[in-house]
Formats: C-alpha cells, structure tokens, sequence
C-alpha cells in the first residue's frame, strides 16, 4: 500500500482535520478482536516509533507537533505508521482518511497491531490463532524491526553496552569512507563512514551496531579518511 504520509498540497484550512467525524466510538459491533480502552501503562508504547515519523511531517509537510497530536495512529506489525484520520472499522479493514486528502484509504486488520487515537486512547488488536493471517504476537514496540537495506535509517549506532543488554550477537562488520577534500572534518568523516556501517547492519537485518572502533587517518597529503567497526546485534 502506498505511503502519503508528504503530501504536497497543504493549503487547505486547518479546520479540514477537525470536522472530520469522531470514530473513537460506535466503530465496534460485534467480535473485532480489539481491547477498548487499554492504557499505555498497559502495554508498550509507540512513542519511539511515531517519533521519526512525526519529525518527517514537521520538516517535509510544514505540521507541527499539536496538529499532529489530533490525528489518529495506525501500528503495523512490520513497524510501519500511518498518520490519519479513521472512519471506521470493520471484520476485515480499517477505513481512513491521510492529511488535507478526501479520498477513503483502507489498511487490512491483519496488518494492523495498534491504534492510538488522537484523544489518548489505545486499542490493541488481539490475534486470533485459529484463522491465517492473525497468528501475529502484538507488537513489541520497543523493538526496531530490520527487514532489508533499504531500512537503513531505523539502524541505530551505540557506544553504551547497556543498550544490547539480552540481544544476541550476530558478529563484526566494518566502514570506511575516504572524503574527496582534503579540509573534510571529523563530524562529516563520522557521518558518512556511518550510513556505510549503517548499510551493512541493514543487509544482516541488524538493528543494532556496537561500535567497538574508529580510526581516523589524517596524514599529510593524503585525503582524510575513517573506519568504523562494530559488532551487529539483534534481538533473537
């Protein structure tokens, strides 16, 4: 399903997002599989997982933090957020509205593992072991979930031991990048010697890089250069 979480047009009035209908009750008839107002107290919040989301809509779609808190949060298994208005939910889909956008957009509940709604309210959607597609754990949000290179970013490089305490340990893996200039500073060295390291834990599915080393080579003369090496860990 496409993401239209940046939409260029954004010079509809604010008040669109508050005359959309209220959904957070009446949307539940019949067996949906949801637990109604859990707290987050409860269960594992989000809250590190809408951050990176939330910061590309401030910088790319101009919103800020208290528009942003009045939309409704949609939680896949696979770590993936939507930020929308919901219309409502049925067996089998949830219906939605994204930012300044009329059209009705649907997500299947099978990849659905939470929603936190504007007003504060959690659901979370409970699997049902006997009918394929809901033999899914609820998200442990806590974790960073690596599925390929292209998920990079959600990489996270740490110094601090304590921040792989009970992951398991996948092995060593290294990044070097030389500059092309030779007035290249340590930040700029360190920032993409690290989208390499970065890289590499992705293709491992690793959400985790210790780092363990890094080398800078200034020699005069030659172009300035950094390596990083660091240990990969996931969390089973």
């Amino acid at each position: 399903m496409k993401n239209y979480f940046f939409l260029p047009v954004l010079l509809c009035f604010f008040n669109q997002i508050y005359s959309q209908p209220e959904t957070d009750n009446g949307l539940y008839g019949g067996n949906l599989l949801l637990t109604s107002e859990i707290s987050a107290r409860e269960h594992a919040r989000a809250d590190s997982i809408f951050t990176s989301t939330f910061h590309k809509l401030m910088m790319f779609a101009n919103f800020d933090s208290v528009i942003i808190a009045r939309y409704d949060k949609i939680l896949t298994y696979d770590h993936q957020v939507f930020v929308v208005k919901i219309q409502n939910i049925t067996t089998s889909h949830i219906l939605f509205l994204y930012p300044f956008n009329p059209e009705i957009h649907s997500i299947s509940r099978t990849e659905v593992s939470q929603i936190h709604y504007g007003k504060g309210k959690i659901d979370i959607f409970l699997p049902l072991a006997d009918k394929i597609g809901f033999d899914k754990q609820i998200v442990d949000t806590s974790r960073i979930i690596v599925r390929n290179r292209r998920d990079w970013e959600r990489v996270t490089i740490t110094e601090k031991p304590e921040d792989i305490a009970g992951m398991v340990n996948k092995g060593t893996i290294s990044a070097f990048y030389e500059a092309d200039f030779v007035s290249a500073g340590n930040d700029y060295l360190e920032k993409n010697a690290s989208i390499i390291l970065k890289k590499k834990a992705a293709n491992m599915n690793a959400p985790v890089v210790l780092l363990i080393n890094k080398s800078f080579h200034k020699a005069y003369g030659d172009l300035p250069s950094l390596e990083l090496e660091g240990i990969i860990y996931n969390y089973e």
